[in-house]
Order: C-alpha cells, then structure tokens, then sequence
C-alpha cells in the first residue's frame, strides 16, 4: 500500500480505533457488570421481599425529586439575578455560589450537623437536632445547588448580547427581554439541571446514613446490603429497581429538551465584550439584585463557614498515603478519561449530524451510583468469578483497576459531556486538509488536535481530581473506609468525630479544586489561530 493510499486512509484508521475504545470501555465498565446484576437479581437467593425493594426506592425517588425541584428553582433565581449584575461582580458570585459544589455532599452535612443543633456552634437551646428527612433535603439541596446554577449560568452565557441590545434599542421592557432573550436558553436547560441534580442526590448512601437512618433509602440499602450483609442478590434488585426507574425519568426530561441535541443550550453564541454592548438592565436599583443574590449566596455557603469554625479543633495528621494514593489513582483515570472522551469527541466531530455518541455518554451519566457500584463490585470485586480466580499477588492490582473503573465511570462521561457543551472540539476539516496540503499524520493529528487537547487536559484534570475529592458514588461501594483515598478516609474521620481533620482536609481539597477550576478557565480562553468547524 502506497504512502498516499495510507494516509487517504488515516481517518477510517482512527473512525475504527475510537470505535473500538468507546465500544469495550462502554461494555467494560457498563454492558458486563449490568449483565452480572442482572444474573445476580434474578438466580441469586436473597432474604429481601418485594416491599422491602419498592419502599427504598419510592421514597429515595421522591425525596430526590424533591431536592432536584427545590435546587433547580434556587439555581434558576440565582442565575436570572446573577445575569443581570455587572459582569465583574457576576463573576464573584460565580465562586462563591459554586463552593459548595467542591465538597461532598455528606461533609455539607456535617457541617451543618455540627454547626446548628444541639451541640452546635448556634444555640443548641434554639435550633432542634439536624437528622431526619428534611436534613437529608436540605443538605442536599445546599450541597447540589451548585451543580444545577453551573448549568443555568453556562446555558446564559450563551445568549448574545448583540440581541438584547437590539431589543432594548427598539423599547422593550426588562422583563420582555428577559423573557424572549434569556429565558429560551435557561428553559432549554432546566431538564438537565434537574436530572443531574436528581442522578447525584438518589446516587448517594452516605447522607442518609448519617442523618436520617432509618428512613428508608434505596442508596443506603445497597450499601448496606452489599458491604455490611453480603446479600448481593437483594442489593442487585433494588440497584435495577432503582436504574429502571431513574431511565424512566431521564426519558421525561429528554422528551422535555424538544430536540436529540442533548447540549444544545450550552452552545451557539460566544458571550460579546461589555465594552461594546450596553446589555445590562436600565433604570432597575443595583442593590435589590446584589442584595437578593447575596443572601442566598450566604445560605448556600454556610457550610463553610461552619468548617472554618471546626478546622483548628481535634486535628490529626491526614497519612501520606491517602495523598500518594490519590495521586497516583488520578493519573491513571486522566489518561483513561482523555483516551476514552477523546474517541467519542473524534466520533461525533467526524459524523456531527448524530447524536448516538452523546445518547452514549448521557446514558453512562443517568446510571445511579448505587447501580454502579453495586454492578462494579459483583463483576470485579473480591468475591466475583474473576477475582477468585486471579492468584493472589494479582489482586491487589484488580482492586486497583476497579477503583479506576469505577472512577472512569464518571470522569469520561464528564469529561465529554464538558468539552462538549464547551464548544469547538477536534474540528475535523482540519486533520484532512493538513493531510490534503501534504503533512504526514503526526503533524496533521498534532495540529488538528492541538485545540482539543488543551481543553480535554484541562477538563479531564479538574474534573478527575473533583471526582475523587467529592463524588461518594459509585467509589463506596467497591471500596473500604480503610481504603487510602480521599472521600472514605473523609468518610472516616467524619464517622469517627474527629471533624475537625475532616474539615481541615475538606478545605484544602475545595482550595485546590478551585485553583485548578481557574486554570482551566484560562486555559479554555486561549484561542489557536485555526478554529476549524463546528459540530
């Protein structure tokens, strides 16, 4: 085959390549595991009746759809408002609304366990003990907020500021305004504010468990079933009890998006410069907003102030290992996440009219991590058919690879989902006309790539190390609080009193995401001369 010929070539090469890398990731890490929970539900004997699978779920669902509801109204207001303040005081309240986000949500709970109530830091005589449902609604709703305004805030930026000129200059109203400009792109958002909300709050054992055992909760139930009892069969039937019911509602808020584009309220227009545009609102007070903004933005954040509070009490040396341990785990999931949305990314940039590979990645996200964990463990865990049969110095780096996978679950997905909603990605037209003008395949790939590559580092960076600092699911349930990693050695020492470690190690982590999440914003600003298309 000639020279020519090959390169000709090159792009069916790669088209196979990323095929083949997305299909055995997919089937690696979803299509096998579902298979042995579903074997598991169906042959394995288990102790749990009928009720005891519908009771967890219907009341997870319910009190997930709730916090969902509660947060994507929250994050709605905040964003309307944030939008209308100057750009430079929008971009503070940015971080200050997006804070809690960088830390899991059972530490949000425990600050604020630890911060009112009876032996907190406000009147105990005043404020009644922080357990119950309504606990497990408001910690929730505090610590997922965040996620449902980064999504709302991202789709408005997307609004071009050129129309809300023109719309003013021809006399509308405020609200006219709002309503024909903003709130298309803010509408077109909430269903998928709302089912990621959802996703995380129904995914997460561990709230529940501090703060409102027994209430009945699917997430726990799993947890407790696959780690504490054994009982892997009744634990898989309420993981597809739970999975069935969360596709349901991901079905409704896709129908609610009215198009297959899954992302497309958070691309199109790129946000125009404040120095030629006058788009924000004229003759309405300034401090109504800031003052509006402010105080949510407090209740949001209070949390951390509460850990501020507790970080200098009861301190232990956190072990080097955890830290090592992380690290190392990182690295390996960031290659992982590069190399797998990297496929999809090539994919969807080389046939942009179909929406398979986002259906792919979005399916991978709607997946419980109680589902998750528990079709993770009874595939790869110590007592699954490989693992037995594995000799025993091969174990370790099973539990190993698990602990990625499991990882790899969430970061590659999002890893997509943000490159994606990002906007200009692997412009295809670039790799065949460098190859067209004569470049060899390195040099055509490096150049055409060269956009995406940063983003996807930067990206897969920030979101690897925020997954493995705040995520519970699905890592719970293929590890041991002893296991040296951040969120269950988090995990003990909230369970074990010592908070004040806890809170001191949490805020170092949220600084540290913060730092990286600036960075990647510079990182995302930096344009290549070469644009190429987009999809």
């Amino acid at each position: 085959m000639s020279w020519r010929r090959l390169q000709a070539r090159m792009p069916a090469i790669f088209d196979t390549i990323a095929t083949i890398i997305l299909v055995s990731s997919m089937l690696v890490g979803f299509g096998y595991p579902a298979f042995v929970l579903i074997l598991s539900a169906v042959v394995s004997k288990t102790n749990v009746a009928g009720n005891e699978v519908l009771e967890p779920v219907f009341w997870s669902v319910l009190d997930s759809s709730i916090v969902a509801c509660i947060a994507t109204v929250l994050a709605t207001i905040l964003t309307a408002l944030n939008r209308s303040l100057p750009r430079s005081l929008s971009r503070i309240f940015d971080v200050i609304i997006l804070i809690p986000a960088t830390f899991s949500p059972f530490v949000i709970g425990a600050a604020v366990w630890r911060g009112v109530g009876r032996g907190g830091i406000l009147d105990p005589r005043f404020f009644p003990p922080f357990f119950g449902r309504l606990a497990v609604i408001f910690t929730f709703t505090l610590a997922l907020s965040p996620y449902a305004y980064a999504l709302l805030r991202l789709s408005t930026l997307k609004v071009p500021l050129a129309l809300i000129d023109i719309c003013r200059v021809n006399g509308a109203g405020e609200w006219k305004i709002f309503r024909h400009t903003v709130w298309p792109r803010m509408r077109r958002g909430l269903p998928l504010a709302w089912l990621v909300v959802f996703i995380l709050s129904v995914s997460d054992p561990v709230v529940p468990s501090l703060l409102s055992y027994p209430h009945p909760n699917a997430s726990r139930a799993v947890w407790t079933l696959t780690t504490a009892l054994g009982d892997t069969g009744g634990a898989a039937r309420i993981s597809l009890v739970l999975l069935m019911t969360t596709l349901g509602l991901g079905a409704i808020a896709f129908r609610a998006l009215e198009s297959h584009d899954l992302l497309g309220a958070f691309r199109g227009f790129e946000p125009d410069s404040n120095r030629t545009s006058f788009s924000q609102p004229v003759g309405l007070a300034l401090w109504p907003r800031v003052a509006t903004v402010s105080a949510l933005a407090i209740v949001t954040t209070a949390p951390v102030i509460f850990m501020v509070a507790r970080a200098g009490t009861n301190q232990t040396s956190s072990p080097p290992m955890v830290i090592t341990t992380a690290l190392v785990i990182s690295l390996f999931t960031v290659v992982g996440s590069i190399v797998i949305a990297g496929s999809g990314l090539w994919l969807k940039a080389r046939r942009p009219g179909r929406h398979v590979v986002d259906m792919l990645f979005g399916l991978a996200l709607m997946v419980p991590g109680a589902t998750t964990g528990s079709a993770l463990g009874l595939a790869y865990g110590p007592s699954s058919h490989l693992a037995v049969n594995l000799s025993s110095t091969a174990q370790p780096v099973m539990a190993s690879l698990l602990t990625v996978a499991a990882y790899l679950t969430l970061s590659a997905p999002l890893t997509y989902v943000s490159v994606r909603a990002y906007g200009r990605v692997l412009p295809r037209q670039d790799f065949e006309t460098a190859l067209m003008l004569g470049a060899s395949v390195a040099r055509a790939a490096r150049v055409s790539a060269q956009t995406w590559l940063r983003q996807s580092v930067a990206m897969s960076i920030t979101i690897v190390l925020a997954v493995s600092a705040v995520s519970v699911a699905p890592i719970m349930w293929v590890t041991s609080p002893s296991t040296p990693l951040l969120v269950p050695y988090l995990y003990r020492l909230i369970d074990h009193a010592q908070f004040g470690s806890a809170a001191l190690l949490a805020l170092t982590i949220s600084v540290i995401i913060l730092l990286l999440l600036f960075i990647s914003s510079l990182l995302l600003r930096i344009r290549t001369r070469s644009r190429g298309s987009q999809f």
